[in-house]
């Protein structure tokens, strides 16, 4: 039977050691990332045992503590610390659920931090640089192959999957993740800190030679895969792979219901499929969940969508929370006169080229414009929005949300109801 304590993982002495912290000293998050402030930051880094991040100052920010910024996103997407605002600032504050929390044993405690990870947390907000890389999912799916293999896999991909066996990554493009499941004790890691020397333009990045599994992965990380696999509990990912507003974790992805009867999926708790690893009453509940499902706002939606850089040309569009991004789309292009020939994307945190975005109907890669309903996407008031048409010219264009009117009538199509200057020429002679 497996055994889980502060000895074993030690993740959960350092996460008791900061949230006590958090606890004690009412932080006041930063005003643009809302993130902890880099002199309490490097504070909490010495208190820290199983991960100290190198050559710290008291200006280095959060993304580049490994370990902290983890537990930043353990500790608020798991319900524990709220955001409050006070008096025109964030503070982090922490709820009922803290305390309920140090209820738990060791293992339960666990296996709540693990679900949150594994469920909750948006995986590329845990990137050192924040990069817009390719999917850490998949990749990190693509390891546990080579871990497990499975009867399908060629035989040249099963020769190199042997257990107890260093497997060098090969990819620091997934370094970020493989490190967190060290800090789960899933894996046992070969630091090359040659390397880190070597990239000294790069102090935080994190140099793996190998990995291989832990004997706690060995047990666990078969299960995860096989009855937690990722991509039907990773909230974040099917949210922003698929557009679903509300997804049920382990139930089927919107292409594997396609043609089949609808029926009612319900969540199974996280823990259950590791129950029988451990002694009996080691682990037999966890937190009650608190599900922030998006809602459907209905009303009448007011952008103003503005050229950019200079933003001097500008339109005002009024559009229904019925319609669709793909119908906001071709009201922009009609608005500055473009023809449309041509592919967009709405990039929803306004930074070009990132990950959260919707893309036009004819695109390969999703979620699709005119799968999603304005009134689905959790809008607030001042929003900005990039959106970009026309990828080799690159016409972009902010997108902020100015208002939102319940009780006006809905109009039937976009409306264009305001313009400011001339539109630009679509195919200037300099093309």
């Amino acid at each position: 039977m497996l055994k889980i304590d502060e000895t074993v993982v030690p993740l959960l002495k350092d996460f008791e050691a900061y949230t006590s912290f958090l606890e004690e000293n009412h932080v006041q998050l930063t005003s643009k990332e809302n993130w902890i402030p880099p002199k309490i930051l490097y504070e909490l880094n010495g208190k820290m045992s199983i991960y100290v991040t190198p050559r710290p100052t008291p200006r280095t920010p959060q993304k580049s503590y490994v370990l902290l910024n983890l537990m930043f996103y353990l500790a608020t997407e798991g319900k524990l610390f709220d955001k409050v605002k006070k008096k025109g600032a964030l503070y982090l504050e922490p709820t009922d659920r803290l305390n309920a929390y140090r209820t738990l044993t060791p293992t339960e405690r666990y296996f709540f931090l693990l679900e949150t990870f594994w469920r909750d947390i948006d995986w590329r907000y845990l990137d050192i640089d924040h990069l817009y890389r390719e999917d850490p999912l998949v990749k990190i799916r693509f390891l546990f192959y080579l871990l497990f293999p499975d009867e399908k896999l060629k035989k040249e991909l099963r020769k190199k999957a042997r257990f107890k066996e260093w497997i060098p990554p090969n990819d620091y493009d997934i370094n970020f993740v493989i490190f967190t499941l060290y800090l789960f004790r899933l894996f046992d890691l070969l630091i090359d800190e040659n390397m880190r020397e070597e990239l000294f333009f790069f102090k935080y990045y994190i140099p793996i030679e190998g990995i291989k599994l832990s004997p706690l992965g060995e047990k666990i990380l078969p299960v995860m895969i096989k009855e937690r696999d990722m991509f039907h509990w990773n909230i974040p990912w099917r949210r922003l792979t698929y557009g679903e507003m509300n997804p049920i974790p382990g139930s089927p992805l919107p292409y594997e219901r396609e043609g089949k009867e609808e029926i009612t999926y319900t969540e199974e708790p996280f823990f259950l499929p590791f129950v029988n690893l451990f002694e009996e009453g080691e682990l037999t509940k966890t937190l009650p969940r608190i599900t922030e499902r998006i809602e459907f706002v209905d009303g009448v939606y007011i952008f103003k969508v503005s050229l950019l850089p200079k933003k001097e040309v500008w339109r005002r569009i009024k559009v229904s929370s019925d319609h669709t991004l793909s119908d906001l789309a071709v009201a922009i292009i009609d608005a500055y006169r473009f023809d449309h020939e041509h592919l967009y994307s709405f990039f929803m945190d306004g930074e070009k080229w990132s990950p959260y975005k919707f893309t036009s109907p004819d695109e390969k890669e999703g979620p699709h414009a005119d799968r999603i309903k304005i009134g689905e996407l959790n809008l607030r008031k001042r929003q900005k929005i990039l959106f970009l048409y026309d990828y080799s010219r690159g016409w972009t264009f902010e997108v902020e949300l100015e208002s939102i009117d319940k009780d006006k009538p809905k109009p039937d199509r976009p409306k264009i109801i305001e313009k400011h200057g001339r539109s630009p020429e679509q195919y200037p002679r300099w093309w």
